[in-house]
């Protein structure tokens, strides 16, 4: 039995680590001129070798200016490559000879000792985006020599070097592109969250959901319905991955909304549009040019209030409870049909941790969307305060 579609997040969630740099540092390129700053400093990537998975890992970075952000990259397709934000990923790879490396990807990968493949890492800090590989695909190792990281710097980030300032100019009202930009952070950070919270959690669902699937259909006949619990349980699991892909595909648009955003603005500051925009609003003072910061809030509290509500209508239906349900009937017919000393007895009591992991597994999960409700409540609540600060600010008070 296999999963229709792979969890592997994909670019959608792999891309929601780039643009969180947005979140947390776009404010500053308001500054007639950015500060200079110096690139981080990678660590070789190492890779390990569990069968049939290879990890890759680099160490936290130095130097530059935190947070950091991962993208993982693979050139090799077969099997799953499992990355998020985060300084390791995992590539599962299971050969056609292996029986108990169950993927959800079609074409297992082929018999070979090692599967070929570069393994890329992009690093992305406040100020550069700095890339290294790992050439040796599957085979476990590191670090390779020669394999030298290279770091390119953003738009707008100053090199390390001695320069002369220039006069300040005027700074360019974009007040409805800073507004926008805000909105599009806010969702995009948001949206990173929840799928952070959810990958671990869906990762391991994946990964349970073969349950050992040989032996699982090894004792259908020593215990009744068997088959059915084992199915129940694969149906949860498979609503899963497509909810978590769902969020994936939403996480991409509002990247895309972000760039459009910071587009926006960037092209807002470089031609003057706001200067213009400041001389021919200077007649009525108007009110939307007015509490910017108090906009600006209340704008992301709005957009991540609607991006948990999103998140929660997406796993809301989600067959948890009956998958839970079924992995716990199944642990007690196996309870019973276990007894004794029986080869058969033996081979069902070996069956029994599976299905009990696998319980665990799905509490786990409703454990994780209770969190995620209750940040989506927080968040509606932040909203309201947010708003009405606002409403004090236009108010005058």
């Amino acid at each position: 039995m296999r999963l229709p579609p792979s969890l592997s997040p994909g670019p959608g969630a792999a891309r929601i680590a780039a643009w969180l740099l947005c979140a947390v540092g776009i404010g500053l390129a308001a500054a007639a001129g950015a500060a200079a700053s110096t690139p981080p400093t990678l660590s070789p990537i190492v890779a390990t070798f569990a069968m049939p998975v290879t990890t890759y890992t680099i160490s936290a970075p130095t130097g530059g200016t935190p947070p950091y952000h991962y993208k993982w990259t693979n050139s090799n397709s077969c099997g799953t490559f499992l990355a998020v934000d985060a300084p390791t990923a995992e590539w599962s790879h299971p050969d056609s000879s292996d029986g108990t490396g169950a993927d959800f990807k079609t074409g297992p990968c082929p018999n070979e000792p090692v599967h070929p493949g570069v393994i890329t890492v992009t690093v992305t800090d406040a100020n550069f985006v700095c890339t290294e590989s790992y050439p040796n695909g599957s085979a476990p190792g590191g670090p390779v020599t020669g394999a030298t990281p290279t770091c390119t710097a953003l738009a707008g980030t100053t090199p390390p070097a001695t320069t002369t300032t220039a006069p300040p100019k005027a700074k360019p009202d974009c007040t409805k592109e800073e507004l926008a930009l805000a909105e599009a952070q806010a969702r995009v950070k948001a949206l990173n969250e929840a799928a952070a919270e959810l990958y671990a959690e869906a990762t391991a669902a994946k990964q349970r959901a073969d349950l050992e699937s040989q032996k699982w259909f090894g004792i259908a006949k020593f215990v009744p319905f068997a088959q059915d619990d084992y199915e129940e349980a694969v149906t949860s699991y498979s609503a899963l991955v497509t909810a978590y892909t769902n969020l994936a595909h939403k996480a991409e648009k509002a990247i895309e909304d972000a760039h459009a955003a910071l587009t926006a603005l960037q092209r807002c500051r470089a031609q003057g549009q706001g200067q213009l925009r400041r001389a021919a609003s200077t007649r009525a003072a108007a009110p939307e040019m007015s509490c910017v910061s108090q906009r600006q809030a209340a704008a992301a509290a709005r957009a991540r209030r609607d991006a948990f509500a999103l998140v929660t209508r997406l796993f809301a239906g989600v067959p948890l409870e009956a998958g839970r349900r079924a992995m716990a009937d199944a642990v007690a017919r196996m309870t019973t049909a276990a007894a004794g000393s029986s080869a058969q007895a033996r081979a069902v009591r070996g069956v029994i941790g599976l299905a009990r992991a696998a319980e665990a597994r799905l509490e786990a999960v409703e454990a994780t969307l209770v969190r995620i409700h209750g940040q989506g409540t927080a968040a509606g609540s932040a909203f309201t305060k947010a708003q009405a600060a606002l409403g004090k600010c236009t108010a005058g008070k």
